[in-house]
């Protein structure tokens, strides 16, 4: 039995570059400005308390669902993830989200569209690691600490997963999911939109 199928996950240590994680946080970072600025707001205003961007995971965070930063992620790394899970995927999505001070993300396992889950750091700040918490098979808590460009590859429909609350600064990190191409949950390709990079309103399940 491999490592991910013992343990359900697998972490991935340099899967994206320097380079490559420099360039996705000037993007979101500037995906988040405009939308202040579109908003009638000043960028330097706390958007925390100004624009309504937190999940039902995450409060006192910045989140934001299929940036074309990011969903384009679930493309180039494809190929990888495979690999890892000895499966043909399919794409579903990308969540992402830049957390700030207090910070905390409730323990859950992810909806059925999200078979196979990528937890991506994009940024941290050094002098606070954010690790992410994962319930194994043997019920035994894990802290997983990925510095900008690790990941970890886990079966998030099985494996509780959680964030204590965030004593640093700013913290960005991405999720991207995907099913299995010959399993049960086909129809969440690209989370049931048209294409990848559309927003949630584009869905066409449970409407």
């Amino acid at each position: 039995m491999d490592e991910f199928e013992k343990n359900g996950y697998v972490i991935v240590r340099n899967a994206l570059n320097t380079q490559s994680v420099n360039l996705l946080c000037i993007q979101f970072k500037m995906l988040r400005d405009s939308l202040m600025v579109i908003n009638g707001f000043d960028i330097n205003d706390n958007i925390l308390e100004i624009l309504n961007f937190h999940d039902g995971l995450c409060k006192k965070a910045f989140c934001y669902y299929g940036a074309q930063c990011f969903d384009s992620l679930l493309i180039l790394l494809q190929d990888k993830v495979e690999s890892i899970v000895g499966k043909k995927l399919i794409p579903s999505h990308s969540n992402s989200r830049i957390m700030y001070n207090g910070t905390s993300m409730i323990k859950h396992k992810d909806r059925s569209a999200c078979e196979y889950t990528v937890s991506i750091c994009i940024e941290e700040d050094e002098n606070h690691p954010y690790p992410l918490m994962i319930k194994d098979y043997n019920e035994k808590i894990v802290e997983i600490d990925l510095s900008p460009g690790d990941m970890v590859v886990m079966k998030g429909t099985e494996l509780e997963h959680w964030r204590e609350s965030y004593k640093g600064n700013r913290h960005i990190q991405t999720f991207l999911s995907y099913v299995s191409e010959n399993g049960e949950q086909t129809k969440w390709k690209y989370d049931s939109r048209p294409a990848l990079g559309l927003k949630e309103k584009w869905k066409t399940l449970n409407k």
